[in-house]
C-alpha cells in the first residue's frame, strides 16, 4: 500500500512538472494556422541556413531522403532560398504538418517534401525528401 501511494505521488509530481515545462514558441495546442506558421518558420530558417532559429527538441530526428543526419547538415548547407510554389497540409490532431513545394539550390528550383512532428511545443521529427 505504501509503495502504491509513493508511486502515485511520484506520478503526480512528474505530470505537474510536464505541464509546467518550458515548451518554446509553439503552443501546446497548435491549430492549422499555427502548424502552417511552423512550416514557414522552418523554411525561413532553412533559407538562412540557421537551424538555431527553430524550436527543436533536444532529441529531434532529422532525415533527408531516408538518411538519418544532424540538423544543419546536407541540404541545409547548399540551399539558396525557398521557392514560390507551396502546399501545406496540416493535421492539428496528430500535431504534424506536411509541406510540398519548391526551394532553390545552385540556381535551380528543386521540389521538396517535408514532414514536421510537434510534441510539447518543440519539433521532434523532420523528414525531408528532395
Amino acid at each position: 500500500m505504501r509503495s502504491t501511494l509513493a508511486g502515485c505521488a511520484l506520478a503526480t509530481v512528474a505530470a505537474a512538472a510536464c505541464m509546467h515545462a518550458s515548451t518554446g514558441p509553439i503552443p501546446l495546442r497548435c491549430d492549422r494556422a499555427c502548424l502552417e506558421n511552423v512550416v514557414n518558420q522552418y523554411l525561413a530558417a532553412l533559407a538562412a541556413r540557421d537551424p538555431k532559429r527553430l524550436p527543436l527538441s533536444a532529441d529531434v530526428r532529422y532525415t533527408e531522403n531516408d538518411q538519418l543526419m544532424s540538423v544543419g547538415d546536407g541540404f541545409w548547407k547548399t540551399v539558396e532560398s525557398a521557392g514560390n510554389y507551396k502546399h501545406i497540409f496540416a493535421d492539428p490532431e496528430a500535431a504534424q504538418v506536411v509541406f510540398m513545394g519548391t526551394t532553390h539550390e545552385a540556381g535551380t528550383p528543386l521540389l521538396m517534401s517535408l514532414r514536421l512532428r510537434i510534441q510539447l511545443g518543440r519539433i521532434t521529427e523532420i523528414e525531408s525528401i528532395y
